[in-house]
């Protein structure tokens, strides 16, 4: 019989009849899936190390595990004498173990159903079951490092140790396999001494709208439509640290504003935020409205994080310190039909220590900033803040 359908014939006699011990040897299997499926024969060792600490407490289940010693011997002799797996009833409910190398990318999809992954191939989860919904084998030299999906989950882009990308179909599984070519770089038949060297200007990210992708190196990046058509090129003075592609297309760019190296230290990590329009030569620019453009940068510090809206920031400001500050985005003052920037609005409350990340609820009704000690947690209803410290 199927490992899944025997956990499905456990979880369906709770319907009927709900035995605390049967729900812990569904869990118990569940949590051993992706090793049993490799290999029935770790059926006892595993049964052992998850529900051990249920011996004394269970009588069905004390009885399963003197089976799983006297006659799993025969198929595996490593027994654990100690509880060394995770057992059944904390927070991990099973260990999704497919890829042959490491995992440098993963996103829920499919409205929280499932779990896509990559390493050298695509392989989607399923997170009920745990089991694998498909397998993209783009048949790339090395692994990919980086992985970005659209917004409609339609296609995802991702890069390659071998500055490669992958715009891959998410419906239909198609894919295609793109060399990166850097400006001034047109070699398209390099050699084999080339290609074992690293590249150049490696790929660092990737930032992907429904319609539009971008994908940059340490000091350029470079836009594309969702069909793998470049549409521009554009170099930056310093280190690019996040892009985010707007409707538009419009590129949301948060670099450095200070070169540094990658083994000096810094108290403070100095960033500027600025926006540039990318115009598409296939649509006709003038039956579209005209578009506002959203422009201006502030000498930020630390972190930053913008609302969906894209119409608030709160961030650090080199004249206050560490205090978090909110910033508006509104019209410019005089080209207030075509240009946005960002005032200052108000400070959020003041903050000596120094912050490394910021993060918004799902709400956006509260904003936590990750300190050297903990947590600061602000709360936007009642306009108070706590202080959360690790042990």
């Amino acid at each position: 019989m199927p490992l899944n359908s025997c956990i499905f014939d456990y979880e369906n006699s709770f319907d009927y009849y709900h035995d605390k011990e049967v729900k812990l040897m569904s869990d118990a299997l569940r949590l051993s899936s992706s090793v049993l499926a490799a290999d029935p024969n770790n059926l006892a060792c595993q049964i052992i190390g998850r529900l051990i600490p249920f011996y004394t407490t269970c009588r069905k289940i004390a009885s399963f595990i003197d089976q799983c010693e006297s006659n799993g011997l025969q198929h595996m002799a490593l027994v654990p004498a100690y509880n060394t797996l995770a057992s059944p009833g904390g927070p991990l409910v099973y260990s999704l173990e497919a890829h042959q190398f490491a995992v440098y990318g993963l996103e829920v999809v499919s409205a929280g159903q499932h779990l896509l992954t990559v390493s050298n191939k695509f392989i989607v989860f399923d997170l009920s079951s745990g089991d694998i919904v498909r397998i993209i084998d783009p048949r790339i030299e090395g692994i990919m490092t980086y992985l970005s999906v659209a917004p409609d989950q339609r296609y995802c882009v991702a890069i390659t140790i071998s500055n490669q990308y992958i715009i891959c179909n998410l419906l239909t599984g198609d894919f295609f396999l793109r060399d990166y070519q850097a400006p001034g770089n047109s070699n398209k038949n390099p050699t084999k001494s080339a290609v074992s060297q690293p590249p150049a200007y490696p790929l660092l990210g990737a930032a992907v709208s429904n319609t539009h992708f971008a994908l940059w190196t340490s000091k350029m990046y470079q836009v594309y439509t969702n069909k793998g058509e470049l549409l521009a090129t554009q170099p930056t003075r310093y280190q690019i640290i996040q892009i985010e592609v707007l409707p538009g297309p419009e590129i949301e760019i948060i670099c450095r504003s200070e070169d540094v190296r990658d083994d000096q230290e810094i108290a403070r990590d100095r960033l500027t935020i600025n926006y540039c329009f990318v115009t598409n030569p296939d649509t006709d620019d003038n039956s579209t409205e005209q578009r506002c453009l959203t422009g201006g940068f502030k000498n930020i510090h630390s972190a930053l994080i913008l609302t969906r809206d894209k119409r608030r920031m709160y961030t650090c400001c080199e004249i206050n310190d560490n205090n978090v500050e909110v910033y508006v985005n509104r019209p410019h003052p005089v080209n207030y039909s075509t240009e946005r920037v960002w005032a200052f609005d108000h400070q959020l409350f003041e903050n000596k220590d120094r912050i490394f990340a910021f993060m918004l609820s799902n709400d956006e009704n509260y904003l936590m900033a990750v300190t050297f000690k903990g947590f600061k947690i602000f709360s936007f209803r009642s306009y108070l803040w706590k202080t959360c410290v690790l042990p």
